[in-house]
């Protein structure tokens, strides 16, 4: 009996043993419970340090009149009081009309906007500065600054703080494509088929300064070498490029320089504060009459071609000019092109001289093949 039972109480634990060894896999776990009530609050730690007071950085531009100073300088130039900024109510025009348009394009790239601007603004601080972007002195940095591409050529060009100016200050057709194979560009001074001017306004529109300032973009000949001034390669390595004369120091008697931006003014005052690092002040003024007076003698001449060649009408006896509706040789047309082109520079030269001379030079010629 004794035996019997031992038997049996191993059996009875090799049972529990067996059951305990062969438990299955866990089950999934239950849905979550309910958030339980927030407990109380933690002792505050302790203060931190003084932060900067609310003014402190306001200081770094609005201290003394430096802001006041350049608002005064800019209600004197044509930025401001020019401009024809309610073309910006165009999206064509808008990115060099009006200061939204100018900012939209800069974000989003492009050559115009996606709709026309309301309420268009001209350019002003926002447009050409990041104001009120960190509040600091870093505002004052340029919204462009990046390499420009010109819309005629195709080319890339970087002039350092000059390319602020320069994304506007550039050619620009007005007319529809004349079907050839040259456009945006005009024909060159050397082709030799038939085109038909399509616009009374056919030409760079009214910015050629930076591809005139850098010594290309008009019509040239492919066997001919265009030569370009110093103006353009010695600014271009400074960085400052346009602004090195547009922007030098303010001449309030005579109201140039500065954020006027003007170098000269209808009375024929020149500021030549941007000058001086490379000639004097006699040398410089002595330097613009000249080459003005060159030029100007040049492009009455080749306007005068253009107008007896029935591809130009002077509107007003001066230099308002209209080009003609007409089939024409497209040389010729190069040679409109360029007269425009330097027209609308509005320099006479002073940004280019070599460039200028060469180009008036060639369309001359071909007018008179």
């Amino acid at each position: 009996m004794k035996v019997f039972f031992t038997a049996l109480s191993i059996v009875g634990l090799v049972l529990i043993g067996g059951l305990i060894s062969c438990e299955g896999p866990e089950g999934p776990g239950g849905p979550a419970g309910p958030t339980g009530p927030v407990g109380a609050a933690g002792p505050a730690g302790p203060a931190g340090a003084d932060g900067i007071a609310g003014t402190t950085n306001c200081a770094m531009c609005h201290v003394g009149q430096n802001i006041a100073e350049k608002i005064f300088q800019y209600e004197k130039s044509t930025h401001y009081l020019g401009g024809q900024y309610v073309r910006g109510e165009s999206a064509r025009c808008a990115p060099c009309h009006s200061s939204q348009g100018f900012l939209e394009v800069l974000e989003f790239g492009g050559t115009e906007t996606d709709e026309g601007i309301v309420g268009p603004l001209p350019p002003n601080c926002y447009t050409c500065h990041k104001i009120h972007q960190t509040y600091t002195s870093a505002d004052w940095e340029n919204t462009k600054t990046e390499a420009i591409p010109f819309w005629v050529t195709g080319e890339t060009i970087d002039l350092g703080v000059g390319n602020q100016c320069v994304g506007c200050h550039q050619s620009r057709l007005v007319s529809p494509p004349l079907n050839v194979p040259w456009d945006p560009m005009p024909p060159p001074l050397d082709s030799d088929t038939m085109i038909y001017v399509t616009t009374t306004r056919y030409g760079p529109h009214h910015g050629s300064q930076g591809l005139m300032f850098t010594g290309h973009g008009a019509a040239e000949r492919s066997d001919v070498d265009f030569p370009t001034s110093s103006h353009f390669t010695l600014l271009q390595a400074t960085g400052r490029a346009c602004v090195q004369c547009h922007m030098a120091e303010y001449d309030a008697r005579n109201n140039l320089g500065g954020h006027q931006f003007a170098v000269a003014n209808e009375e024929g005052d020149l500021n030549t504060a941007g000058c001086i690092d490379c000639h004097t002040a006699e040398e410089a003024e002595m330097m613009v009459a000249e080459t003005q007076a060159e030029v100007r003698a040049m492009l009455y001449e080749l306007g005068g071609k253009l107008m007896e060649q029935g591809l130009l009408v002077d509107t007003t006896g001066s230099m308002a000019w209209r080009t003609i509706q007409d089939t024409f040789p497209s040389a010729h047309v190069g040679a409109l092109y360029n007269a425009l082109f330097v027209y609308e520079d509005m320099t006479l030269g002073v940004h280019n001289a070599r460039y200028a001379r060469k180009v008036l030079e060639e369309s001359m010629k071909v007018l008179n093949e």
